[in-house]
Order: structure tokens, then sequence, then C-alpha cells
């Protein structure tokens, strides 16, 4: 584990006795104190630095919005791009002070918030070569800012995974239900599930419907085929081209992931 150290600079005014008094100097904000100035780190770090001359901005509020932290005074930034996917967790208890965080995947907005609290969280998904964003507040409204931030980046391991893969024909029946074939894997997973949202154009309508699988087996990357009927709510299935989207969802011990994927599926008549 690498041992990072970010400690502010904290100057105070003084007096010097050469006759003249000399002028004082203001303690600096921290260079992370704003998004802009982000400090880089890496999954496995531990980082202390000193937040007491942090500030907060509008902005750090707006990007609350989603969380409803009791406050976003002295926030701090810092960002990390893993070489690989792994689950992560956030930890600041053994801060000085209160710290809470928010944790983003790509620019940071309200709905690019992928956790967000107090004390630590776990479970969180990084993928490589993504840029996830971790801004620490202080959650005090006192007039006491920021303090030690202790802030732990903790390495889960490996993610677990599930891919989905549709078999590019589709028959469709008299009554317009769709049968898909197709075949999933997984690892590293005990418990695993998919989506199917299924769309057709229809003379002037759009047809939809959705399916569902779960399953308890073990994930041992055996590749498995699979056939799910699949029924329109709003209307009946034809011939022609289809579009599937399909969500996974594949938890292990340490964290979830989930993966999305579009297909094209060209649906024929069937009895």
């Amino acid at each position: 584990m690498r041992i990072i150290r970010r400690v502010g600079a904290v100057a105070a005014a003084a007096l010097v006795s050469i006759g003249v008094a000399s002028s004082p100097v203001w303690a600096a904000a921290p260079a992370n104190d704003e998004l802009a100035g982000a400090t880089p780190i890496a999954v496995g770090d531990h980082v202390t630095a000193d937040s007491t001359e942090a500030t907060t901005t509008q902005g750090d509020a707006d990007l609350n919005k989603a969380c409803g932290l009791p406050a976003t005074n002295a926030s701090v930034w810092y960002t990390f791009t893993p070489t690989a996917d792994t689950g992560f967790g956030v930890d600041t208890t053994s801060s000085s002070y209160a710290a809470g965080f928010m944790i983003f995947e790509g620019t940071p907005g309200v709905n690019t918030e992928i956790g967000c609290g107090f004390g630590q969280e776990g479970g969180l998904a990084a993928h490589a070569g993504k840029t996830y964003t971790v801004v620490v507040v202080d959650l005090d409204g006192d007039q006491v800012n920021g303090g030690t931030l202790e802030l732990d980046l903790t390495n889960l391991g490996p993610l677990p995974k599930m891919t989905v893969t549709l078999d590019p024909r589709a028959s469709v029946d008299k009554s317009g239900v769709v049968s898909l074939t197709g075949t999933y894997s997984c690892s590293l997973a005990s418990r695993v599930g998919f989506d199917i949202q299924l769309s057709e154009t229809v003379g002037r309508f759009t047809v939809n419907g959705f399916a569902s699988v779960t399953d308890d087996n073990p994930c041992d990357g055996s590749t498995i085929r699979f056939t799910i009927p699949v029924s329109s709510y709003d209307g009946k299935f034809a011939g022609g081209k289809a579009s599937a989207l399909v969500s996974t969802d594949a938890c292990g011990d340490s964290a979830c992931d989930n993966t999305y994927s579009k297909q094209t599926i060209q649906l024929a008549k069937g009895r």
C-alpha cells in the first residue's frame, strides 16, 4: 500500500521586530480545493491531508442534491483511473472530523454519482480506463472547518463478470410471442441475473416486451444456453428487425457489477 501525505500550508500573521510590523500572511487553500486541481490517487492508497483551509462552493451544494449530505464544507477533490476492473471502497473514519464523501464516474454530476455517505462505503465497481472522482467534505455546519483527513481507497479485488450473447435470429409465433435464444457465462459471482428489453417497430407503432432471468448456480465460467419467451405489453411482435437491450447484474463477495449491451435481432414468423 502506498502512503500519500498531503499536508496543506498553514501560515499565521506575525510581527517581525525590526522596527515595523510585517504584512499578514494568510493561509492558502489546498491545491485540490477545486475539481480542476483534484489530486490523482490509486486504488489501495491511504491519504493524509490537512483540509482546514479548504473552501466550498455552490457547485458542491448542487452535486449534493442527489445525496443529501447535511453540509459540504471544506471540500477536497481526488481522482483515480484504474488499470484493471476492480471493486473498491472509500473509508474516512480515521479523520479528525466528520468527513463525508461523494463518488462520481466520469464528469461529476447528479446523474453520474455512484456512491455517497459518511464513514465508509464498499462494494463499488470501477472499470479499467475510466476516471472516478471522490470529493470529501466536512459534514458539520459549525465554525470549525475541516481538519486532518484520513482517506482510504480500499481495494476489494477483481469484479464478478457476466456476459450474455443473443442469437441474431429469433422466431415469433402467431400470438406475437418471441422466443429469444442465446448463451451466458459468469465468474466470481454468487448471484447473477439479466434483463432484456425488446422493441420492434410494427407499422406506426413501437411494440415493447421485457424478460428477466436470475441464476443462483455456481459461476465457473461455463457457457449456458437459454431460451426466453418475450411477450409484448403494448401490442404484438411481428416479423422484422427488433432491438434488444441487455442489462446484466453480477454480485460477488466484494462488489456487484452491471453491464449494458445492445443487439439487433431478426424476428421471423413461425407457427
